[in-house]
């Protein structure tokens, strides 16, 4: 048997937590409030460790964490009860607007859209104003490239099948780890409504790799 691929582990990781908060039952895509409360809580059960969490008081045009502690491997999850307009999530390190980020991303199962040297990571394309979930796992290297795999659910309708839009990508900085992180909307005059947040988890066997 193949081995199983990550977004396939980030699934099965999904499910398993919602079997055991929920007596069995399969609790997929998308996550209200109460469930993504509940899977960073069995997150926790499970050897993780909470790096930083951002809950927006108010609506505003970005999430983003700065300043936590540095690991080589994190888990970051974004739950959303809406954007103010249709926009794209575009995803940056440490402030780096540079034409430093290299991606390829994947909507319903039409064709890549690719994009190398460009000024941010694209983790949607632009066209979801609704509730909306990401996983996203980070490599945290401080001397190599930092890559990306994030996969991301937003329902339609009621009885729509949800959109998926899976990301890989890369951040071209081999001088440090990331200690910092922006999902941004575009246009730049859309906000993620209040009660949207965005936490970075990690194992808590992940060795601190920042230098003293």
């Amino acid at each position: 048997m193949p081995p199983r691929t990550l977004e396939q582990q980030v699934s099965d990781l999904t499910e398993r937590v919602f079997q055991i908060e929920h007596g069995g039952a399969s609790i997929r895509y998308p996550l209200d409030s109460i469930s993504q409360s509940i899977f960073q809580q069995q997150l926790l059960k499970l050897g993780f460790e909470r790096l930083g969490e951002v809950i927006l008081p108010v609506a505003a045009n970005a999430l983003r964490i700065r300043d936590f502690a540095s690991r080589k491997n994190f888990l970051v999850l974004v739950h959303s009860p809406g954007r103010s307009a249709s926009a794209g999530i575009q995803l940056t390190f440490n402030g780096d607007t540079g034409t430093n980020y290299g991606y390829r991303y994947e909507e319903n199962g039409a064709t890549d859209v690719t994009s190398p040297n460009a000024a941010n990571i694209v983790l949607d394309g632009g066209g979801y104003s609704q509730l909306s979930m990401i996983v996203m796992y980070v490599q945290n290297f401080p001397a190599q490239q930092k890559t990306i795999f994030s996969s991301g659910t937003f329902p339609g309708a009621a009885a729509a099948a949800p959109s998926r839009v899976v990301t890989v990508g890369v951040w071209n900085n081999t001088s440090g780890p990331i200690t910092e992180i922006a999902m941004i909307l575009t246009p730049g005059t859309s906000n993620w409504n209040a009660d949207s947040r965005m936490t970075v988890f990690a194992t808590t066997t992940d060795l601190l790799i920042c230098p003293t």
